[in-house]
């Protein structure tokens, strides 16, 4: 790992990350800038680092899962957004006067048309 023999004046924010996770499993929370980050790294770094726990089938079979697991868009942010909005639409449909409905009324005939 090239990141452990960079000198510590040198290594980002991100690079610390990188080498507080490999030493601790995990990133402390309560880490939030270069400094603290910088510090931690001081104290951890001659320490030894976590051993890895061997792969299990277990491991293997959440992994397959995940990689041949079909993504829809209502999955993604993406998705979750376009329902947001979605609804916001029929809510502010209901509160709107009827020449107004009508106009969307057209507009979705329209777009009906061409479908």
């Amino acid at each position: 790992m090239p990141l452990l023999y960079k000198t510590d004046n040198s290594l980002l924010s991100k690079e610390l990350d990188i080498l507080l996770r490999y030493k601790l499993g995990e990133l402390p929370g309560n880490l939030r800038t270069k400094n603290e980050k910088l510090q931690q790294w001081q104290v951890e770094k001659e320490k030894p680092a976590l051993p890895f726990k061997p792969w299990t089938n277990e491991d293997e079979e959440t992994y397959l899962s995940l990689m041949t697991k079909e993504i829809n868009l209502e999955d993604t942010a993406l998705g979750r957004q376009n329902e947001i909005l979605r609804r916001h639409a029929i809510s502010s449909i209901e509160t709107m006067s009827e020449e107004d409905r009508r106009a969307i009324r057209k507009v979705l005939d329209d777009l009906d048309a061409h479908v």
